[in-house]
């Protein structure tokens, strides 16, 4: 069970930390896709 927990805390922490990464890493995606898309379109 300890084990277990720590797991989860180590998981938490990670999703935490990594979250602000995942999120510029994703608006400068979707911005790549909108602009993508745009050029498809005209």
């Amino acid at each position: 069970m300890p084990l277990n927990s720590t797991v989860r805390r180590l998981t938490a922490y990670r999703f935490f930390h990594f979250t602000p990464k995942l999120l510029a890493i994703a608006r400068g995606s979707s911005f790549r896709i909108a602009q993508f898309v745009v050029l498809l379109i005209f």
